[in-house]
């Protein structure tokens, strides 16, 4: 997450650096740095992009954790 303007909130992409103006996340809570995975589309006409789905998300206060494989 880049940053937020009122209920709308500016999302980058990592590898093309595409920046992608969305609707539909709870503003409260988006923090600037936060690191989002999820599922965005837009109808023909639309000038901002709709938040569908939620697959993962990192707080910009990340801490380093281990991940534990089970065999």
């Amino acid at each position: 997450m880049t940053s937020k303007i009122d209920e709308t909130i500016v999302l980058s992409e990592f590898v093309t650096n595409n920046v992608y103006n969305v609707k539909g996340l709870p503003a409260k809570w988006a923090v600037s740095g936060m690191i989002m995975s999820g599922v965005i589309g837009k109808r023909a006409g639309d000038k901002t992009w709709k938040w569908f789905q939620t697959e993962g998300h990192l707080s910009a206060k990340r801490k380093k954790i281990s991940l534990i494989k089970n065999q």
